[in-house]
């Protein structure tokens, strides 16, 4: 299993979430982050 990072849409709180998954919760201010994903892999939170 792999892992990412993205910056929480809201708080920018560099987050660490298991690949494949379409979006991630901030452990800091619960803002939720979409995963965008494209046939080439992840693109970037959203």
């Amino acid at each position: 299993n792999q892992i990412a990072h993205v910056n929480c849409g809201n708080c920018k709180m560099l987050l660490m979430y298991q690949c494949g998954v379409q979006s991630v919760k901030c452990a800091v201010c619960s803002f939720v982050t979409s995963i965008a994903v494209s046939i080439y892999g992840i693109v970037h939170g959203t």
